[in-house]
């Protein structure tokens, strides 16, 4: 079997979403899996097998007119910046063009003679040719043509039409190299406008690339002097276990659990929390925090793309890659925008021409326009540049969506179904345990630590100084509680009273060995920061808020009450939850929130998994929008951006499709002449970027 590698390129090249569907096309083509591709963030990432030559398929991506800038087996080749590469054609063409048009206003009998005017296009024409004529042939080998086709047929007909006119002798009826001029021009300024705007819905991204550092600073023990040391390192020398020191100022560089020392942290950059946290000795730190005060020396856990930073980025990369559903019908039509158009403008010379009778000229100028003005950029770039701001502001408020569909589908959440305990509440305080024997809090201890259970992390911190006992064999029990043997085949639990086989129904935590009871006690809890806003927030949005727990319904119904819930579904299994979320689904579109083992089967099911980041490992993974700050508010900015950034998909789609529907008609009809329809499509494609940025700084 063969071996699979993944692979990520940056490529060059690609100026709207109809250039990553071609470049998408054609590593489909060359037997390439899991094709992914990202114009705004100029990333492909696909599957190859360890045979496939993908230096060969680098080649051929140039020769369609795509460069991939960080294949390193492709020595020959020197890359340049697309972005630099565009800005010098369009000062050439500026230069070219000015004088151009300067004609239309100065009479000086030189700009006004037809060779001048040839030998001041020519340049702009060539640039036109280099630019949209290679880009219009690679997109039609591929076959998808995309809107330079458009472009390079409305200027070649205007420059081609203009020389027959000077060979002519005719130039009041046939000569308009300004216009072929004035159309590329206009064009490659929107073009370098639109990737300059389409970096900035990156910023967020960029400023998470940002925060990882390149050297770290590294303890070793120096033989020679006999002393332990200081030196910096390279962040790619480090591996797990090497021991690692952040003062204040720095930048922690990889993950790692803290041996010595304590600091104040600012955490904000990954979970949206203004407010720095403490750090002690065992405490967990991620890299791209910063030390703001204090001093810790900490073993690295996670380096390189495990760290957390790393996932996350990945995550989002990722996020940005999938369509919703509203933008693969944009896509469906984009396909067969070009052709059309092309069509549209050919019936509208044939027309104007032949049953109008229209001067030839006029009959041009017509069908250029039509092809000039029209857009399909626009469609192609309304759902990408709004997901992308959307997903990097979702980032700054500490909330990790997977995707474009979870927010388009959060944004149409009909029904919140929420976990109670670790969701809504907290552990607080128990009864006086002094009851209870040394015997018992070791088992509670020992058993308790191997779970992510909000309680039993709460128990377990609270009996870490007993006596910890080894278990040969542990296992946790979704719903119910775990059970460990021990070297001596005793049988330890703690857990839900029925499960323990217990006849008590006063307290909700038996404790047992051997099937005797050791302990049994009750465990308080309050409600957690934000769940009354939450609750509020849901019903005023028209979302139904759905208590869903494994608890006794007595306490249920007490959280319930205190929160205004008044649907509620106590003492549920994991197999009962699900039925629960299907019941929900078949009303519409359901949103589950949970945090433990228990959780993660109904957040798969639901419409959309939010999971928290103190949860287990499974009810993350299963989960499409993580809260990395444990902070209920947060899910109330995740309906808010999910909402907004559905908004303005279906504005910029609005405008798109409104455009190209009354603009070339009034091309068509002679109303619009080629320059204004240039500047026109120029200006659609920057309104509907613009109105993406916009997210950023909605409140």
């Amino acid at each position: 079997m063969e071996k699979e590698q993944h692979i990520d390129w940056e490529i060059e090249g690609m100026t709207c979403h109809n250039c990553s569907l071609n470049v998408k096309k054609y590593l489909e083509q060359n037997g390439l899996k899991s094709v992914q591709v990202n114009f705004t963030n100029k990333e492909a990432s696909f599957v190859s097998s360890a045979e496939t030559d993908l230096d060969k398929i680098a080649k051929g991506l140039s020769g369609i007119g795509y460069t991939v800038a960080n294949n390193h087996s492709n020595h020959g080749h020197e890359h340049h910046s697309h972005s630099d590469s565009l800005k010098k054609d369009l000062i050439v063409a500026i230069i070219f063009t000015l004088p151009l048009l300067l004609h239309m206003f100065i009479d000086w009998h030189l700009l006004h003679q037809a060779i001048t005017q040839l030998i001041l296009c020519i340049p702009v024409f060539y640039i036109g040719l280099k630019v949209f004529g290679k880009s219009a042939f690679n997109s039609l080998r591929a076959g998808i043509p995309n809107m330079d086709v458009l472009i390079f047929m409305g200027s070649s007909a205007a420059f081609i039409y203009s020389l027959i006119g000077m060979f002519e002798n005719q130039p009041e009826k046939y000569l308009f190299f300004e216009t072929c001029a004035t159309i590329i021009t206009l064009v490659l300024v929107g073009n370098y406008i639109e990737e300059k705007s389409v970096k900035q819905t990156n910023v967020d991204l960029e400023k998470l690339l940002n925060l990882q550092t390149d050297h770290a600073k590294m303890l070793w023990y120096n033989f020679d002097t006999k002393k332990e040391e200081i030196k910096t390192v390279p962040i790619t020398e480090i591996i797990n276990g090497h021991r690692l020191q952040v003062n204040t100022g720095d930048v922690v560089p990889v993950d790692g659990l803290i041996l010595s020392g304590e600091a104040l942290i600012n955490e904000s950059m990954l979970n949206g929390e203004s407010m720095p946290v403490q750090k002690n000795k065992n405490d967990i730190v991620n890299a791209g925090t910063i030390i703001e005060n204090g001093s810790i020396i900490f073993s690295a856990t996670a380096v390189g793309n495990q760290t957390a930073l790393a996932n996350i980025i990945k995550l989002i990369k990722q996020a940005q890659n999938d369509l919703p559903p509203v933008q693969r019908l944009a896509d469906k039509i984009s396909a067969w925008f070009v052709p059309v158009v092309a069509g549209i403008s050919v019936l509208t010379f044939i027309i104007s021409f032949f049953i109008f009778h229209v001067a030839i000229k006029e009959c041009l100028l017509q069908s250029i326009a039509v092809v000039v003005i029209s857009c399909p950029c626009a469609m192609g770039l309304a759902t990408p540049t709004a997901v992308v701001v959307g997903l990097g502001k979702a980032a700054r408020k500490g909330i990790l969506v997977k995707g474009a569909t979870q927010m388009e589908l959060l944004a149409q959440a009909k029904f919140l179904l929420l976990d109670k305990t670790g969701t809504l509440t907290v552990p607080s305080s128990m009864e006086d345990l002094n009851h209870i024997s040394d015997e018992a809090k070791s088992i509670i201890f020992s058993l308790e630590k191997h779970s992510s259970h909000p309680l039993a992390k709460f128990l377990a911190a609270k009996f870490q100084n007993s006596t910890e006992i080894r278990f040969t064999k542990i296992e946790e029990y979704k719903g119910k509680g775990i059970l460990g043997i021990d070297s001596q085949n005793n049988q330890f639990k703690i857990g839900k009273a029925d499960w323990v086989n217990s006849l008590s129904d006063k307290k909700n935590i038996i404790v047992s060995k051997n099937e005797t009871i050791v302990a049994e006690f009750s465990l308080d809890e309050t409600i957690k920061n934000g769940a009354v806003d939450l609750i509020l927030f849901c019903k005023k949005n028209n979302i139904e808020p759905v208590l869903v727990s494994g608890d006794r319904k007595s306490r249920c119904e007490k959280i319930a009450h205190e929160l205004g819930i008044t649907q509620i579904y106590s003492e549920q299994l994991p197999e009962q939850k699900l039925k629960v979320i299907h019941q929900f689904r078949q009303q519409g579109k359901t949103a589950m929130i949970g945090d433990g083992i228990n959780d993660a089967p109904a957040l798969a099911a639901a419409t959309v998994g939010i999971s928290l980041s103190n949860a287990t490992s499974v009810a993350k993974e299963t989960a499409g929008i993580i809260l990395l700050n444990n902070n209920l508010n947060s899910l109330m900015q995740a309906f808010i951006i999910s909402k907004a950034t559905h908004q303005t998909i279906k504005q910029n789609l609005f405008w798109a499709f409104a455009y190209n529907i009354f603009a070339i008609p009034l091309a068509a009809f002679g109303f619009l002449n080629p320059m204004i329809g240039a500047l026109s499509m120029a200006c659609s494609d920057v309104v509907v970027i613009g109105n993406s940025l916009r997210l950023r700084w909605r409140k």
